[in-house]
């Protein structure tokens, strides 16, 4: 259940803390609108407005839209919304940050922008980019459980960048293969429709995979000019937001990136550009350890494994990072108070 899922979200990363711009749910709005679905019922729960949504400088919390989500998803006669949401993104809709991307020389260059203001226009799903061989890795992951959820976040966040960074370039993504951390849905031809290339369900992570040579490609609506500008504001945005001194978003961010190959504080440390020492008095100001995060972390894949996957208690228990899952069950009741059944 959606209720569950909250309550269970990670001590150490607060839902009302996290807010995001409203482009999806004014997209989701006129996708049930279209189906005669009143704006009040998608709305239900929220203690939102429908005008307030469609003001560009309204921010709503994570929760909110969540369960924005839950109520279109129990609504609509319609499969795959997240992938329908996703479709109807536009460069426009990723604010400052898309007209940012899309003005860089190449996708490479853009997709450095991104990764270094991403967090100044929040989304469903954090991401990372990971250079593997000859290919890219684009990982996504949201921060907190979010339970039946998942499918419709990972949908629109891999629907929308494959599209969007497409229409920035002179022929499509050349995709390799998507993999995603949950079990085939019955609309599994949405998907086949949408991605050219292969599709794998019930992995360890949701990846989409493309050729590391689109890095090199140029950009159709390069203008270093603008880009330049745009940076600029970006740059003033995220210092005012103060992202850079959010610590603990950070270390959980990298502890998310690799499941079953959880870094120690050292090279968390090393990665965030600070000390180990420095950063464990930083997280005790704060009244946090480093472990404390990791096992959250372990909590919440957990979660999202044993509710959306077909994966064996073994191969979660090795994704959690515990070499037999007897210290895995365990360690999962210490952290949820239940065992991994309950969530089965």
């Amino acid at each position: 259940m959606l209720e569950q899922s909250l309550q269970n979200s990670s001590p150490t990363g607060r839902l009302d803390d996290h807010v995001l711009p409203t482009h999806i749910s004014v997209i989701l709005l006129d996708l049930l609108n279209e189906e005669g679905i009143r704006e009040k019922d998608v709305l239900e729960g929220t203690g939102l407005r429908t005008d307030d949504l469609r003001q560009h400088s309204c921010y709503i919390r994570y929760q909110q839209a969540l369960q924005m989500v839950d109520n279109a998803i129990r609504l609509s006669t319609q499969t795959g919304l997240g992938l329908m949401v996703g479709q109807r993104e536009k460069t426009s809709s990723w604010g400052i940050l898309g007209f940012t991307m899309a003005s860089c020389a190449t996708l490479g260059d853009a997709i450095d922008v991104g990764k270094q203001y991403y967090q100044t226009s929040e989304a469903l799903v954090d991401l990372d980019f990971i250079l593997d061989g000859e290919d890219i890795v684009l990982r996504c992951f949201p921060p907190y459980p979010i339970g039946k959820l998942l499918h419709f976040v990972v949908e629109d966040a891999l629907a929308s960048i494959y599209l969007v960074f497409s229409s920035w370039l002179e022929s499509p993504l050349n995709l390799k293969e998507i993999r995603l951390a949950y079990t085939r849905p019955e609309y599994a031809q949405l998907y086949e429709e949408l991605f050219p290339c292969p599709i794998h369900f019930d992995c360890a992570s949701n990846d989409m995979v493309f050729s590391a040579n689109d890095l090199n490609r140029p950009l159709l609506q390069a203008d270093p000019v603008t880009a330049q500008q745009c940076q600029r504001f970006l740059e003033s945005q995220a210092a005012e937001q103060g992202h850079s001194t959010d610590l603990v978003r950070n270390i959980r961010r990298i502890l998310l990136r690799n499941p079953g190959r959880f870094p120690n504080m050292e090279s968390v440390a090393e990665q965030l550009n600070t000390s180990a020492s420095s950063m464990r008095r930083h997280l005790l100001h704060k009244g946090l350890t480093y472990q404390q995060i990791l096992d959250d972390v372990r909590a919440t894949l957990s979660i999202e494994y044993l509710e959306n996957t077909n994966l064996s208690l073994d191969d979660i228990s090795q994704l959690a990072g515990f070499s037999d899952s007897s210290n895995f069950r365990r360690a999962f009741k210490r952290w949820t108070g239940h065992p991994p059944s309950h969530y089965r």
